[in-house]
C-alpha cells in the first residue's frame, strides 16, 4: 500500500468532517465510562457500544462534554479570526464564554488558567499576554502539574485549519500553553496535529503515526509485535499513548473507538483524541450511523458549520 495517496476534493472533506464529528463521537460514547475501571463498566453495561445514558458527572447522552466543547470554542475561534491573524485571542474569548455558561466536566487546569487569564471572568477576551501567563501561574498553583490532557483533547481543529506544516505546529504550541505551562502538554500536541496533518494531505492511518511518532516514547504504544499496557489517566503522555494503542489495535473507527473507552479511566477524553485521528483516517463515512444520529442537533450543526469552515481553507467541501 502507498503511504500517500491523492485525495479528491470528497476524500479529503470527508476526512476533515470525519476528524471534527469523531471527537464529538469519542467523547460521547465513552462519557459513561469516564471515572470507571474496566470491572465496573462490565457490570453497569457489559461493554460499550451504543451513546448511552450513566456519566457519572451528569453528561446528557450525545450532547458532549468539555472535550467537545473546547473543541469547538477552538474552532469556532479560528473561524472567527481573519485568514493572516494570530487566532489566540479569539479563541481564548471562546474560552471564556464556555466556562462562565455552565459548562459540563471542567477540568481542574482549563479552568484555573481561563478565570486567571479573564480574572474571574470580568475580561472576556483576554490578551495574548495574559494566557501564557495564567497557565504559568495555574502550573505553580498545581505544584508543576500542568501536564493533564486538557489541550490534546481539543487540538483537532489546528491541524484542519493550518495548511503550512510549520505554522500547524506554532499554533498548536500557542493553543496548548494558553492553559497548560508544562511542555509534555504543548509536545504531544504538535505530535498529535502533525498526524492528523498528514491524514489530511492523503496520509494513510499507520503511515502517519510510524512517521510522526518515530524516536520517540510514543512510538511503543503503536506497535502490536511488542507488550504494552494502556494506562488510560489523565495525564497527557498515557492519555495519547492509550488513543495511539487503541487505533493499533483496532480494524476499524467503530472497533478501535470501543476498545478504548471500555479501558475506562479518563474514557472520554481517550474516545475523543482517538476519535480525532480515526475520523480523519477512515473518515465521517466510515463512522457509524447510530453515533452519528444519537449527537445533539446543535452540536451536530455547530461540526458541520465547522467542517464546512475548515474545508474551504483545503479547498473542498459541499
Amino acid at each position: 500500500m502507498l503511504e500517500v495517496i491523492i485525495l479528491a476534493k470528497e476524500q479529503r472533506f470527508d476526512r476533515i468532517k470525519g476528524a471534527l464529528y469523531g471527537v464529538a463521537v469519542g467523547d460521547c460514547l465513552g462519557a459513561p465510562a469516564e471515572f470507571r475501571d474496566q470491572a465496573e463498566i462490565r457490570a453497569l453495561f457489559g461493554e460499550i457500544r451504543d451513546i448511552v445514558p450513566g456519566s457519572v458527572i451528569g453528561a446528557r447522552p450525545g450532547c458532549g462534554t468539555d472535550d467537545t466543547a473546547m473543541t469547538l470554542a477552538v474552532a469556532e475561534g479560528i473561524m472567527n479570526t481573519g485568514p493572516l491573524d494570530d487566532p489566540v485571542e479569539k479563541i481564548g474569548a471562546e474560552f471564556v464564554k464556555w466556562l462562565y455558561d455552565a459548562p459540563v466536566g471542567t477540568g481542574a487546569t482549563c479552568a484555573r488558567s481561563i478565570a486567571y487569564a479573564s480574572k474571574g471572568g470580568r475580561v472576556k477576551i483576554p490578551k495574548r499576554s495574559a494566557w501564557l501567563k495564567a497557565a504559568e501561574k495555574t502550573h505553580c498553583d498545581l505544584g508543576g502539574k500542568s501536564g493533564g490532557n486538557g489541550t490534546l483533547m481539543r487540538t483537532v481543529p489546528v491541524a484542519l485549519w493550518k495548511k503550512a506544516p510549520s505554522r500547524c505546529a506554532s499554533l498548536a504550541t500557542d493553543v496548548s500553553q494558553m492553559t497548560h505551562f508544562d511542555p509534555d502538554a504543548a509536545t504531544a500536541c504538535v505530535l498529535y496535529c502533525d498526524i492528523i496533518h498528514k491524514i489530511i494531505r492523503g496520509y494513510h492511518l499507520f503511515p502517519a503515526i510510524d512517521k510522526v511518532t518515530s524516536g520517540t516514547e510514543y512510538r511503543l504504544a503503536t506497535r502490536t509485535d511488542v507488550e504494552f499496557e494502556p494506562y488510560p489517566s489523565g495525564y497527557v503522555k498515557d492519555t495519547f499513548k492509550t488513543a495511539l494503542w487503541g487505533l493499533a489495535h483496532g480494524k476499524d473507527f467503530e472497533d478501535s473507538l470501543i476498545k478504548i473507552v471500555n479501558l475506562g479511566g479518563d474514557a472520554d477524553t481517550t474516545g475523543a483524541i482517538a476519535g480525532g485521528i480515526a475520523g480523519a483516517a477512515y473518515g465521517y463515512s466510515a463512522i457509524p450511523d447510530r453515533w452519528i444520529n444519537a449527537l445533539d442537533g446543535k452540536l451536530k450543526a455547530r461540526l458541520d458549520a465547522a467542517a464546512e469552515a475548515a474545508g474551504k481553507i483545503w479547498g473542498c467541501g459541499t
